[in-house]
């Protein structure tokens, strides 16, 4: 029974259920008493023998003998690994385990009571990191649909306004640009409501026949409408098809064309190349003008803006959307910045990966 002086373990936040834990050794004798230890404090364990094949995928942390540790942490990514090193193991050796994957080293002689309370330790700190991730999810939800109807009140309002007949040019042109601003906050909604949903699970596709020379086209002349004074230059063949999400891949383009465009009197071009005549896997190409990235800033330019440590420049929601949508199309984007201002590449195969 579990120990109340002691607390029970937090429930596997992937299963609901109470975490369970394989201890993977020779060592039957030793096996038995930490399993006995993790029982006392609600963790379901079992002792396997070697080899790793053996683990399940259920199991939350593995605890494991030193040599074993490499093969295990590729057989199991997503298990926490306790490792019990032996007394001649040396430093090098131990800190080795922790560089493979571990989260704790012990040595043999370490009791099963005391590996029990590091393996528990562990789960908490694995549930309460899961349940972060989730209210950080529901927040961005509940943000995201609260803020669509103070904006659906100055749309309609601008709207009704631009009808006035009595309006003059310049009142006119103050309406664009609140009209302007209401489709980008539209947009970064969108995106804030996406981003909840690819913390949650991984970023699907309806994959269908498209051309993604008329996608961007038609995405250029939208932007051209918008912006009103700027001009973007469309290069490459009559079309091209392949096998993608169109919808998904507009989010991908709209936001590299409205992140170009943000740069006052940059001159964006867009270059669309394939391996194939009319088929194949594309690379596209959106080039500014301008003051290029800083270098710097390269490394987390696409990372998770929930999740990104501190970095020279904070990472961007639009282009961490980008990475996820290109990564489910089995694609690449990429980011370089020269002296002529920055050009961001999307590489993309034409067909699913069998």
């Amino acid at each position: 029974m579990s120990d109340p002086a002691r607390g029970p373990a937090t429930d596997d936040p992937a299963t609901g259920r109470a975490p369970r834990v394989a201890v993977i050794t020779p060592d039957g004798a030793y096996g038995a008493r930490l399993v006995d230890a993790l029982a006392d404090r609600g963790v379901v364990a079992e002792c396997l023998a070697p080899p790793p094949r053996a683990t399940g995928d259920a199991a939350a942390v593995l605890v494991v003998d030193l040599a074993e540790v490499a093969a295990i942490a590729a057989a199991a990514p997503g298990a926490s690994l306790v490792v019990r090193a032996p007394a001649t193991a040396t430093a090098v050796e131990r800190a080795r385990a922790i560089d493979d994957g571990a989260e704790a080293c012990v040595a043999t002689a370490v009791e099963p009571i005391e590996v029990a309370a590091i393996v528990l330790a562990i789960l908490r700190r694995r549930a309460a990191a899961v349940h972060a991730t989730r209210s950080r999810e529901r927040f961005l939800s509940v943000l995201a649909h609260d803020l669509r109807g103070p904006l659906q009140a100055v749309t309609l309002g601008t709207s009704m306004v631009a009808q006035n007949p009595a309006l003059g040019d310049a009142d006119r042109r103050v309406l664009g640009r609140i009209e302007n601003g209401a489709r980008r906050m539209a947009r970064l909604i969108d995106q804030v409501s996406m981003l909840a949903k690819v913390h949650a699970n991984p970023v699907t596709l309806a994959r269908a026949s498209v051309d993604l020379v008329g996608l961007l086209a038609g995405l250029t002349h939208d932007a051209i409408q918008r912006d009103g004074t700027r001009s973007i230059e469309l290069r490459g063949p009559a079309s091209l098809r392949g096998d993608w999400d169109g919808p998904r891949l507009a989010q991908v383009f709209d936001i590299l064309l409205t992140n170009a465009l943000t740069r006052r009197d940059a001159v964006v071009t867009i270059t669309i190349a394939s391996d194939g005549d009319g088929e194949g896997d594309a690379t596209v190409i959106v080039h500014h003008t301008g003051a290029p990235l800083d270098p710097a800033a390269l490394a987390t330019l696409f990372a998770d803006p929930l999740g990104a440590a501190a970095a020279p420049a904070a990472p961007s929601l639009g282009l961490f959307l980008v990475d996820q949508i290109i990564r489910a199309h089995g694609g690449t984007v990429s980011a370089d910045p020269g002296e002529q201002g920055t050009s961001f590449a999307v590489r993309l195969p034409a067909h699913a990966a069998p």
